[in-house]
């Protein structure tokens, strides 16, 4: 879906919530704590209800008594939208904007959003936690003999100011792509450096493997006499990423690369 077409779509709460259903974000419908009767979201306040009738006898003169359950929780409990302190609408703009807007400036978010600036700050930080605990989550060891992995790395931070000639100040991420499974890996680092990238091979990368990346000319590695070491200890192939075909006949294809840009751009 287009930035555009998703955002025309949260003017409409009905329309909205229909969403975040479809894509488990919310529920629809839930069984009560008390009596288990299965109750359905309400829409305008984002509360379950339970409005179930339940007979019961008066001790002292057992006479008959219809008592309602009144069981109620709020549908965001629990979710994504846990922490909410705004309207739902603007937060799921804050959060799109934030996944789909490169580099995205305080300063825009204030105006499209209206928020403040500690309400933006609290959940960008958020969305970020979330963005780290999935690159985790996902991370594994990759490789093998007769499997290709491509690296590539970025830097996490931003300029002061708008001068493009300024140093990024931040950390580093390597991140790892495993062209026959897709599998990946992201691990930061200190800083990018010949040394870095040595420990990121040995510690995520399986003996065998075929390895593409630019880093081999940026860091001149070929001729670093522990990468040679490790090529010959470990049987890895180091492939330049500007060939055509690697040896298998297979062409590379280095769109992992833009992954990795991309994840940057969240911090």
């Amino acid at each position: 879906m287009k930035l555009s077409k998703y955002i025309h779509l949260t003017y409409s709460q009905e329309n909205l919530i229909d969403f975040l259903v479809e894509h488990h974000l919310l529920v629809a419908t839930m069984n009560c704590d008390n009596c288990k009767e299965i109750i359905d979201l309400n829409e305008e306040t984002l509360l379950f209800v339970c409005k179930k009738k339940a007979t019961t006898e008066k001790e002292s003169n057992k006479k008959s008594l219809n008592a309602i359950c009144n069981f109620k929780r709020n549908a965001t409990k629990g979710t994504w939208f846990d922490r909410l302190d705004t309207d739902l609408q603007t937060i799921c703009r804050l959060t799109a904007y934030f996944v789909m807007v490169p580099r995205t400036r305080q300063k825009f978010l204030r105006y499209e959003t209206g928020l403040s600036v500690p309400t933006i700050n609290e959940w960008i930080k958020y969305c970020r936690e979330v963005c780290v605990y999935w690159a985790k989550k996902r991370s594994q060891k990759l490789g093998g003999p007769g499997m290709t992995v491509e690296i590539d790395g970025a830097k996490i931070g931003r300029r002061k100011g708008c001068d493009v000639t300024k140093k990024i100040k931040g950390d580093w991420i390597y991140g790892g792509f495993e062209r026959e499974t897709k599998r990946i890996f992201i691990v930061p680092v200190e800083v990018g450096t010949k040394e870095s990238l040595l420990k990121t091979i040995k510690e995520w990368i399986n003996p065998g493997t075929s390895i593409v990346t630019h880093f081999w000319k940026t860091y001149n590695c070929l001729n670093d006499k522990s990468f040679k070491s490790l090529k010959r200890k470990h049987a890895y192939k180091f492939i330049d990423p500007k060939a055509d075909k690697i040896e298998d006949g297979k062409y590379i294809n280095l769109n992992f690369n833009n992954y990795i840009k991309v994840l940057s751009y969240l911090f």
